[in-house]
């Protein structure tokens, strides 16, 4: 009589065992993952989410995917490829960057200066940052698209030296950094020489209308096919425009140059080529 009792007792028990791993089962088929992809496709982490639920994609720490292929380029986290809400599946979704490089675009046509008083002149430099940023879209061949943006960043930029008087302190040539904002790596180096001598044609230590002569003599040689032979120095003096050539457009400088200087309370070269003082 006892046996009779236990029996089915023991069939009921194994009955309701038997119906926890189902059960179990159907709760796990109700969870999904989230596969989450570093901006190369490589995983960076997986997420568990209920079905139906969003993924919290603010727990992937994304700072790991801040990166400087070269000085002046800067790859950052920029957005995902989905937002991952209402999950009903197994997705992947993947980090996409944007890219800042900064360039070089033109430089300071001034090298060279005639006077220690005034400022370096950056006339000719041109800085940029360009940012690509991939967006959560894809073209025909699967690949992310990317939008690009370029800023003027030139009036930010520091130079290392910014006085004539500093530039030139010690001697005649020195080095001028160009550093882009918030970098402590110049962008540009580049030198600068002094010339103090520019106009003195004849080398007397003064510019007035016998320079002027002087060079008028050596252009009309030279364009009687005379040769005129000419230092290095005695030609940069001439060769006022800087064009490689001395014709009587320099003379006219001189010229113009001498009467300025008789009426100005600071006369230079710089001044009067440039408006710089």
């Amino acid at each position: 009589m006892k046996l009779k009792k236990i029996i089915p007792t023991f069939i009921a028990l194994s009955a309701l065992a038997g119906a926890v791993p189902m059960n179990t089962l159907a709760d796990e088929a109700a969870v999904h993952t989230v596969t989450i992809l570093d901006f190369d496709g490589n995983v960076m982490d997986k997420i568990q989410v209920e079905d139906g639920q969003n993924a919290d994609l603010s727990s992937v720490d994304t700072s790991s995917l801040t990166a400087h292929p070269d000085v002046y380029t800067e790859i950052r986290f920029n957005t995902w490829s989905s937002k991952a809400e209402n999950v009903t599946e197994d997705i992947t979704v993947q980090a996409l960057y944007t890219k800042m490089t900064i360039s070089l675009d033109g430089v300071p046509k001034r090298t060279e200066y005639f006077s220690k008083i005034g400022k370096i002149m950056l006339d000719g430099l041109k800085v940029s940052i360009t940012a690509e940023r991939q967006l959560p879209e894809t073209d025909e061949g699967g690949n992310y698209r990317a939008e690009s943006e370029m800023l003027d960043i030139t009036s930010s930029c520091k130079a290392s030296v910014t006085e004539l008087s500093e530039a030139f302190a010690s001697g005649t040539s020195s080095q001028v950094s160009i550093y882009p904002i918030s970098s402590t790596k110049p962008i540009l180096t580049y030198d600068i020489n002094y010339f103090s001598s520019l106009g003195d044609a004849d080398a007397d230590g003064y510019v007035n209308s016998v320079d002027a002569s002087y060079v008028l003599s050596v252009y009309a040689k030279t364009s009687a096919g005379v040769n005129v032979p000419l230092t290095e120095t005695r030609r940069k003096c001439c060769d006022v425009t800087r064009d490689g050539i001395i014709d009587s457009t320099d003379a006219s400088l001189i010229l113009n140059f001498y009467a300025n200087a008789a009426t100005s309370p600071n006369p230079g070269w710089e001044k009067f080529l440039y408006g710089n003082e």
